[in-house]
């Protein structure tokens, strides 16, 4: 499995090779995404095995619980992706 910034880099590859309809839309939720559990868990970037520890489901609850409310559907794209190209 590959580390957070791999798998960031293999999915923002893959993203900007598409031409979304909201193509900023995508890089402000990772922007977002990042920013809210590295100030809070910044070990878990650290973990090679990031990917492998928490599950989807694990890494969207723990988002949720950051950002305080639901999750858009940008939100919920970017992390499938980035579980998507983890491996």
């Amino acid at each position: 499995m590959k580390n957070w910034e791999q798998t960031k880099l293999a999915f923002l590859n893959d993203h900007l090779k598409k031409k979304p309809v909201h193509p900023d839309q995508k890089l402000r939720s990772l922007h977002y995404i990042e920013l809210a559990i590295k100030g809070s868990y910044p070990l878990l970037f650290e973990d090679n095995d990031l990917f492998k520890k928490l599950t989807e489901s694990d890494f969207v609850g723990l988002y949720k619980s950051l950002k305080g409310g639901r999750l858009n559907k940008f939100d919920k794209s970017v992390i499938h992706g980035l579980y998507k190209f983890s491996k």
